[in-house]
Parts: structure tokens; sequence; C-alpha cells
């Protein structure tokens, strides 16, 4: 008799409160450069922007604005962009894109490719995966198999070893990273070997 009860119950909650939202599709055929959206921020003014696996897009609510690339990299000098984050300190779009990582500024639709190097000359290339800024305002980049962080403020770039040293198999690079808003805590995750912070 109670698992009739609690089906009911649950088909109820369905019915009620799934009636309430409103969802509406966007792909290419809405102006989507491509149907394989990586991530989506918001900036100050309100307009939502999509990372996707054939380059930029901006939704300012009616309209799509593409920031195509092409065979040869394009305006952004990249095909795929995998990540996005409004900074904020300034607004603008920080994104990972699949061959590094670049900055465009919403109020004036300028873009710039990211270019620092480390004290070391080491300098980001290839796939940056993830984004995140901590309470500081440094952004942590993941750009595998490394992590830097840019301190925006000091315009400097240290590159992080926060590999798992597994005696077997060496150093494991990371596969994620988050960063905790309420204590500023930077998390890790490992492909195979869990997760740190």
């Amino acid at each position: 008799m109670r698992f009739p009860f609690l089906f009911f119950i649950s088909l109820f909650n369905v019915l009620v409160f799934s009636s309430n939202v409103k969802f509406k599709s966007y792909d290419i055929r809405s102006g989507l450069s491509n149907n394989t959206v990586y991530g989506i921020c918001q900036d100050r003014r309100g307009f939502i922007w999509m990372a996707t696996d054939f380059g930029l897009n901006r939704f300012d609510g009616n309209n799509m604005k593409q920031y195509l690339t092409d065979e040869a990299g394009g305006i952004l000098g990249c095909h795929a962009v995998y990540c996005i984050k409004t900074d904020p300190r300034d607004g603008k779009i920080w994104m990972g894109t699949d061959r590094g990582l670049a900055q465009i500024d919403p109020e004036t639709d300028s873009l710039k490719l990211f270019d620092r190097t480390t004290a070391e000359g080491k300098r980001i290339t290839g796939a940056v995966k993830n984004l995140c800024f901590d309470r500081n305002g440094n952004l942590w980049i993941h750009n595998y198999p490394h992590i830097y962080v840019f301190r925006c403020e000091r315009d400097d770039l240290e590159q992080v070893d926060l590999g798992y040293h597994d005696e077997k198999n060496g150093i494991i690079p990371p596969g994620a990273i988050w960063i905790d808003s309420q204590d500023n805590t930077l998390w890790v995750a490992w492909h195979n070997w869990g997760i740190g912070c």
C-alpha cells in the first residue's frame, strides 16, 4: 500500500510544480553557431554568453550574435570555446578555448588573446577546459594537464603544481577545478583518483 501512495505523491509533485516552469530551446535554427554548448554566463548588461563547439555566441533575449571561427581559427584564434566566466572586477568575459585563453570586452566587442608567461617563461597553450575566480579576483585556469593562477591585479601568471603524486603512475594531472565561494577553497578533481582540496 505504501508504494502507490509514494507514487501518487511523486506524480502530484511533478504535475503541480513542473507546470510553472517555462522552457524554450535554442539551437542552430535559432542562430546558435553550434548545438554543442559547453558553458553559459551572463554579463553585467544581462546578455547571455554561450561557449560552443564552434565559437562564441551572445544572446540579448531576442537575437543571437555569433563570434564565429573558421578553419584558420577565425576571429577567436580557435575553433571550440570550452568554458566561459564573467570577471567580477570589470565585467569582461574570459573564455577557455581549444588554443588557450581569450577575453572579450562586452561593452566594445573587442577581443584579445591571453599571451602572458610565467616567471619561468611558461605559456598557456592548448585546451583550456575550466575557469574559476576566487574571492580575491584571481583567475584559476585549467589548461590540461596544468593549472595556472592569474593574479589579475598584479598581472602575474603562475603555474601551480596540483597533480596527484602516485608512486606507481607518477603525476596524475587534474581533471577539473572549482572554487568554493564560501571559504575560497580550491577543489581539484583527478581522473580515476577522486577529489581533493
